[in-house]
Formats: C-alpha cells, sequence, structure tokens
C-alpha cells in the first residue's frame, strides 16, 4: 500500500523557493529529503521495521522533567487524540485508516516528552490502533488512556460515555 503526502512544503531544491503542492503525491516516486519518501513506503507496513525494533529508540525528544508540563501536555494530548477520534468518518476509507495510523504511530515519536513517548511506543507494539471505523477508533483511544491510567495510578475512564468526555462541539 502507498501513502499519500497531502502537505504544502517549502520548496529550495526547485530553486524558486516556492511552495510546492504535494497532494496526493505517491510517496515512492517523491522524497522529502531525509530519506522520508522510504520512511512512508516501510511506514505502510504493520510490521513496520523502525517501530518494532526493540534494540533501538526512535524517540525523538529528551525527557521532560518538569512535571506541571508534563501534566498538562498529558491532557492536552489525550484532548486532541479523543477528539481526532471522535471527528474520524463512521466508515473510513483505506487511505483514512492509513492516515490515523501515521498520525498515531508519529505521534509516539515526536512526542515532546521523551519518557512518554517511549511508554507510547510500548504500548503501541502490545496495544495497535483499532482503526476500522469510528467506534473502533475512540474505544481504543478510551482503552489506551486507560491502560496509561492504570500505570500512573488515576482514575479510569467509562468507555460508554468517553464522546462526552471529549466533546469537541462538532455536528456528527
Amino acid at each position: 500500500m502507498v501513502a499519500f503526502i497531502h502537505v504544502m512544503v517549502q520548496s529550495t531544491s526547485m530553486g524558486d523557493g516556492g511552495l510546492r503542492d504535494l497532494r496526493n503525491v505517491e510517496s515512492s516516486s517523491f522524497d522529502l529529503g531525509g530519506g522520508l519518501g522510504s520512511f512512508y513506503s516501510e511506514f505502510n507496513h504493520p510490521k513496520a521495521s523502525w517501530f518494532h525494533d526493540k534494540e533501538k529508540s526512535y524517540v525523538i525528544a529528551p525527557a521532560l522533567g518538569n512535571e506541571t508540563a508534563r501534566a498538562l501536555l498529558g491532557q492536552s494530548t489525550w484532548r486532541l487524540i479523543h477528539t481526532t477520534m471522535a471527528r474520524f468518518p463512521l466508515k473510513p476509507t483505506e487511505n483514512e485508516k492509513m492516515a490515523l495510523k501515521q498520525f498515531i504511530f508519529l505521534l509516539s515519536r515526536l512526542y515532546p516528552c521523551g519518557d512518554c513517548a517511549q511508554h507510547f511506543q510500548q504500548l503501541l507494539q502490545e496495544f495497535p490502533p483499532h482503526v476500522d471505523s469510528r467506534y473502533d477508533a475512540e474505544q481504543w483511544a478510551c482503552a489506551a488512556h486507560n491502560r496509561v491510567n492504570k500505570r500512573l495510578g488515576k482514575e479510569l475512564l467509562d468507555c460508554s460515555t468517553v464522546r462526552s468526555l471529549y466533546d469537541c462541539g462538532c455536528k456528527s
């Protein structure tokens, strides 16, 4: 399966310094630099080696020592995740399913708290995202959130009411 990149990037390699529209460009025929084209091709494989190689850490950020910043980041991230799931299509296309998986896995690499990112990557290895429908995605996110809460000794969420806890005010 080929990933599609949906971004506008500043292109310096084109010589004109202008924006280059990359919507619907197949990653196998395009490289964003730094090997990202091959990253996206490998990323689409369910057993992508970059993620499942337990000998290497693919976390980008260092540890976040400020507990207040860490707590605020966690709360904000869970709001983003739950709201994203609540807005996910009821019956997503294969492309939409892949986009959500990529978002989740890339979040586990780019998360600004390195320790948290490592814990999230471990969670994803044990409990990969379920993205076949909005309901599946919402329930996966709630179960993942509860696994984190349990590890941290926090109260568990009621997954039957999670949408009301993270109401985005959206219609649908």
